[in-house]
């Protein structure tokens, strides 16, 4: 088992990465908006950004420390919901962000370029499934609510690892 650890200086790390890769899409957007080539890969790294910022707050509070009543429990399982949302909008629109920028590069007479486009499509579904899943999952499968700790996660079930993984 791991042994028990400061809450801080995960909460410092995990908040000076997350500000440095909203930091920089931040930088990036203002780069693209004064050139005057601000494209649909730059709004999907919007969203990423927004969410990574959402993920700093949620990451503060799910790091709190809680006392044992019934309001406290609701309120971890309800962090941990909103962390498995903004995990996932983080994570697959900076994907659809990279796949985006792909399409920007790619010649329109390419083949490639239809490729790429219907990795964005699949990458759009796979996040859907993702946004549905882990809480349709989460929240058929209760006994992760009723743990005794200072943090609650719920894990995604077996199909939506593999599906993950495979994606």
């Amino acid at each position: 088992m791991i042994p028990a650890q400061a809450y801080l200086p995960w909460k410092l790390s995990v908040s000076i990465l997350h500000l440095i890769a909203a930091l920089s899409s931040v930088l990036r957007v203002e780069y693209r908006r004064r050139t005057r080539r601000l494209w649909w890969d730059d709004y999907a790294s919007i969203v990423s950004a927004i969410f990574g910022c959402f993920s700093i707050a949620i990451t503060w509070l799910l790091l709190g420390r809680f006392d044992d009543s019934e309001h406290s429990q609701r309120l971890k399982i309800a962090l941990s919901y909103m962390n498995q949302i903004c995990f996932g909008f983080t994570i697959w629109w900076s994907r659809i962000s990279l796949a985006l920028a792909i399409v920007r590069i790619t010649p329109v007479w390419s083949k490639t370029r239809s490729w790429v486009i219907g990795f964005i499509c699949a990458f759009i579904l796979i996040f859907v499934m993702h946004l549905v899943g882990i809480p349709v999952t989460c929240a058929m499968n209760t006994a992760w609510q009723y743990v005794k700790g200072d943090i609650l996660i719920c894990g995604p079930s077996y199909g939506v690892t593999i599906a993950s993984l495979i994606s």
